[in-house]
């Protein structure tokens, strides 16, 4: 899905000033008290040397939280919807905030150490969104995708379907995520975001690309470095 026409339109559908005050809390009931450990996950391989970094698709700033502050580092944070950017300002301090699309950044050249993303990569353009990382990035630094994926193990996929019913009913009371309850699975399952950006990035020229499933298969990591 691309981010600059249909997948701008399903994330500001799933996401707006109707919601965000309680992400924090659906995120954390939903996924089992998993999201933190993947997003801790995502942020374990930064270095010393990793000083500037944008946390894309920054939502409430729950990842920006895993980022250490070391003296000098600076975080920027940019995402889609506004109403998550001020939840996120309050929780953490930023050296800027955007409210932006992932395809078109408002930064300079070669300005970031390392640019990371959580539930991002089912809705975008992947090939424009890699080559503005690289655009973006300096020599030698490092990109992180996180997103959900559809299980393969038989046992699971069945487990991950049934749950998604159980979403489906909760749509019914809890009207401010009803579309989420509802779609989330249908995009997941309609997602190539793991094959395509693996590519993406060979195609690019990243570099030292991993990629590592969590949690029996329904979330993802991928890494590369820009050389």
């Amino acid at each position: 899905m691309k981010l600059s026409s249909s997948g701008s339109l399903l994330a500001k559908s799933f996401f707006s000033s109707e919601n965000a005050s309680t992400y924090d809390t659906l995120v954390k009931l939903a996924t089992f008290g998993r999201d933190s450990i993947w997003k801790q996950n995502l942020a374990r391989p930064l270095k010393k040397d990793h000083r500037c970094i944008l946390d894309l698709a920054t939502g409430t700033g729950i990842l920006s939280s895993y980022i250490s502050h070391e003296q000098g580092r600076v975080v920027v944070g940019s995402d889609l919807i506004f109403d998550y950017l001020l939840l996120a300002k309050e929780r953490h301090s930023y050296r800027l905030l955007t409210n932006s699309v992932a395809e078109f950044l408002p930064f300079k050249e070669k300005i970031f150490d390392a640019v990371l993303s959580s539930y991002l990569a089912k809705y975008v353009d992947v090939q424009q969104v890699v080559q503005e990382h690289w655009r973006i990035l300096k020599d030698g630094g490092l990109v992180a995708f996180h997103d959900f994926t559809l299980p393969r193990g038989r046992v699971v996929n069945q487990l991950w379907y049934l749950y998604f019913l159980f979403l489906r009913l909760g749509g019914r009371f809890v009207k401010s995520w009803k579309n989420v309850f509802c779609e989330l699975d249908k995009v997941i399952v309609k997602s190539d975001w793991v094959e395509n950006l693996i590519a993406e990035l060979k195609r690019t020229g990243f570099k030292s690309i991993n990629c590592k499933y969590y949690t029996c298969g329904t979330s993802a990591v991928i890494l590369g470095i820009k050389p």
